[in-house]
């Protein structure tokens, strides 16, 4: 774990880099927090990467102060934009989509796209954890003998929609097939706040 200082032209003037390696020294996951320093991190408070090894999930989850009260609810988030940045090196694949969810169930709002023939797909979600806040999901899936199975999951809680938006990531996944995944987020300019219902 390394936490830096970024060069003073970009956006957010600090990072956390996570690394996961196995015993061997062979990656299994990866994450980079883009961050505006600690008290960036504790608006946040809950962070985590959850990965497959060999089929079953590790989940690495950090607990930055977290906040277990706030303001934001899944309701409020219809017109709330989250970018789809997904590079994959080996397929010479990269997709950036803009993407609003739909909600999907109470409490609930999620969308999956295919990363086009490849048997991959990215799924965002956001769910009400109650008490105002919300927990953020970004899922890797692969088609596994017919079947989708989650291959990594990048999720973080936010309280506000403030804490929402300060969010930026890069987290990679380590395929051992089709080599390095790498999921991008981060928030979109210009966003208006969704309507108060």
């Amino acid at each position: 774990m390394k936490y830096k200082k970024l060069p003073s032209n970009r956006s957010y003037p600090t990072n956390l880099d996570v690394t996961i390696k196995n015993a061997e020294g062979k990656k299994l996951a990866y994450l980079f927090l883009a961050n505006n320093g600690v008290e960036g991190l504790q608006k946040q408070g809950v962070w985590g990467v959850m990965f497959d090894v060999n089929g079953q999930p590790m989940n690495v989850h950090f607990d930055f102060g977290k906040n277990k009260t706030g303001t934001l609810s899944v309701d409020d988030l219809g017109n709330e934009r989250f970018v789809q940045d997904t590079l994959v090196s080996k397929f010479g694949f990269q997709m950036i989509r803009p993407v609003i969810l739909p909600m999907t169930t109470n409490g609930v709002r999620s969308v999956t796209y295919s990363l086009d023939a490849h048997p991959y797909s990215i799924n965002y979600t956001l769910k009400d954890k109650g008490n105002g806040v919300v927990e953020f999901q970004h899922n890797l899936y692969g088609l596994v003998e017919g079947v989708d199975r989650l291959l990594e999951r990048i999720y973080f809680e936010a309280n506000s929609l403030e804490s929402l938006r300060e969010a930026m990531y890069a987290g990679k996944y380590f395929d051992p097939k089709n080599g390095t995944f790498k999921l991008v987020f981060y928030p979109t300019l210009g966003q208006t706040t969704p309507p108060k219902r």
